[in-house]
């Protein structure tokens, strides 16, 4: 396989996998509660960057890494995976999988907010244009379908979940460590905080929909991750990558219909849309820059 192509395989694998798993929610908290999915997922994530972190011989990276920074990880490994997830599977618990998925993608309108609050400054003209765009998105979402009601809790949730989601980024920002060791780190903290609420709290285990959590572990958690850090990294085109993070929550619907059985409402295609229109009106002038700076190369 030729070099420039791997990248864009990797990329797709991302997506493809990241669609799928709004479907593997569901499925997993019909057979199990939220804790349970989130005992049997962090930990095989863990298992997967365990295994990749030996495979490249990063382990070492643990033992000379300063207090400073260990706990630093451990700390921002605490908001994400265990906070975050416990936040967004509460929200696919309390919503159709149809309105719980677009909204949590508001994510990166949430990171343009946290920016502008963090740094003090106003947001540009396009990105409050944005921002506006996919706000109106998911209030057109939550209205649902007529003689429907969407749980007002469960959307505020979701939107919980993607703020959680953007502030953990904007903090892992500060962490000059290898990413397959800081999530390994990340995530093995909060498996052991897991098994501990579980030993205290006498917390039985479910065992059906155990198979479908394992793959939210290996689907939604880790393996996309490895693939779409990989496909950053060695795509010569990166304005593409990250274009095709676009195809997510557009595939992810389509299955969320056929293998949920959820007819979507327009008001969910048409929400989804103008989420996505915002997203890409935010970041509309970083593409242009982006373009002029291939031209520019090419030059």
């Amino acid at each position: 396989m030729k070099t420039s192509v791997r990248p864009l395989v990797c990329a797709f694998g991302a997506v493809l996998s990241w669609s799928t798993v709004a479907t593997a929610f569901k499925l997993s908290l019909e057979c199990m509660s939220w804790f349970s999915l989130l005992s049997v997922a962090i930990p095989t994530a863990t298992a997967v960057f365990f295994l990749i972190a030996a495979f490249q011989r990063k382990l070492p990276q643990l033992r000379k890494l300063s207090a400073h920074d260990a706990g630093y990880i451990v700390a921002i490994g605490l908001l994400n995976p265990l906070i975050y997830y416990c936040t967004l599977f509460i929200a696919y618990d309390l919503l159709p999988a149809q309105v719980a998925q677009p909204v949590n993608y508001t994510w990166p309108m949430w990171f343009i907010v946290l920016y502008a609050v963090v740094h003090c400054t106003k947001p540009p003209l396009f990105q409050i244009a944005g921002l506006a765009l996919s706000f109106l998105g998911v209030v057109v979402i939550s209205t649902g379908k007529p003689g429907s009601t969407i749980p007002v809790a469960g959307v505020a949730v979701a939107l919980v979940s993607a703020l959680i989601w953007a502030g953990y980024w904007m903090l892992s920002l500060r962490v000059s460590v290898d990413r397959i060791v800081t999530l390994l780190l990340g995530f093995g903290a909060s498996s052991l905080v897991l098994v501990a609420l579980r030993l205290l709290g006498g917390m039985g285990f479910s065992i059906p929909g155990a198979g479908y959590a394992v793959y939210v572990g290996l689907f939604e958690m880790a393996i996309p991750f490895v693939l779409w850090q990989y496909a950053l990294a060695m795509a010569p085109n990166k304005y593409l990558v990250n274009q095709l993070s676009y195809l997510s929550p557009v595939l992810s619907l389509v299955l969320i219909n056929f293998y949920l059985g959820e007819r979507l409402a327009l008001t969910t295609i048409v929400g989804a849309l103008l989420i996505i229109g915002g997203i890409l009106v935010s970041n509309a002038r970083h593409e242009r820059e982006c373009a002029v700076g291939r031209h520019s190369t090419k030059s």
